[in-house]
């Protein structure tokens, strides 16, 4: 049974590699300047949240991607849907400086 296996994989435990390769300098300067203008810091939050909070202007509803990839279907979604708020979320450094550039 699987659920024997998985209660005893460690919380946060990533199978396969984060980064396939080193950065170009292109690339890092878009993951130290831009990035963190676009990270929302949720450490400091006590008690619920409310995505719509997020951005600037109301948002009537908040979509999340999860697992982006390069962003093309996230930015084509936000492109389509402009009155909505996107939130994607990524774990591989070279998708997530894709979807910067």
């Amino acid at each position: 049974m699987m659920s024997g296996l998985v209660d005893r994989v460690p919380p946060g435990r990533l199978y396969g590699r984060r980064r396939a390769r080193p950065l170009r300098p292109g690339q890092r300067r878009l993951q130290e300047e831009l990035l963190p203008q676009l990270t929302v810091d949720l450490s400091s939050t006590a008690g619920p949240i409310d995505p719509r909070a997020f951005f600037p202007k109301p948002v009537p509803q908040v979509w999340l991607e999860i697992g982006f990839g390069a962003g093309e279907h996230l930015a084509a979604q936000a492109e389509r849907h402009p009155e909505i708020g996107f939130i994607g979320s990524e774990v591989f450094e070279d998708g997530i400086v894709r979807a910067l550039g």
